[in-house]
């Protein structure tokens, strides 16, 4: 890595690398309001670094949130709701929960673009309803932490989908770009 690293803005603590791929860039300190959940990925350090150094200097960059894991499709939460509405409730509750800590502390100037993609275990899942039931509970994750101020057509410019298929890791990355007016 060539790139020089700036420490944080917010606590001056330097950040450290994750070597999960895409790598990531995490501020040190659990207390700072970067905190731990402000990542970026890259799958190049000097890249990585660079938009680092671009947070700390207050310049847009594009933010990407990496979610381990699936969350529930479409199909699973109508599932859930025509069940018992509690379940239909616990159920997005406990998805919005998973999704919390791996996102930004600080709220996100809006209007953004946002590309997701989701990275599957299988093909089982059509992706249209893998894309509505995530959508719904990140955005709505964001919005319960103050991140999004809403996610309507204001706030939510532009929303592109791709997918693939991992079955050792399945993941979802959101990566939220803001736009220029």
């Amino acid at each position: 890595m060539q790139t020089q690293i700036k420490p944080c803005a917010k606590c001056g603590a330097y950040p450290y690398f994750d070597d999960i791929n895409p790598f990531a860039v995490r501020c040190q300190n659990p207390e700072c309001p970067n905190g731990c959940d402000y990542v970026a990925h890259d799958a190049n350090l000097d890249a990585l670094a660079q938009k680092w150094n671009n947070l700390q200097s207050r310049t847009v960059f594009s933010l990407c949130v990496m979610i381990p894991g699936e969350l529930p499709s479409l199909n699973q939460i109508i599932d859930a709701d025509r069940c018992n509405r509690f379940v239909g409730a616990k159920l997005k509750r406990q998805a919005m929960n998973t999704v919390v800590p791996y996102l930004p502390r600080t709220p996100l100037s809006t209007p953004v673009a946002v590309d997701i993609h989701f990275c599957s275990k299988n093909a089982r899942r059509d992706p249209d309803n893998i894309a509505a039931g995530a959508t719904k509970i990140i955005f709505d994750a964001m919005q319960r932490a103050g991140i999004l101020e809403n996610d309507g057509q204001k706030q939510i410019a532009e929303l592109h989908y791709t997918f693939s298929i991992d079955p050792k890791n399945p993941h979802i990355c959101a990566t939220f770009t803001p736009v220029v007016k």
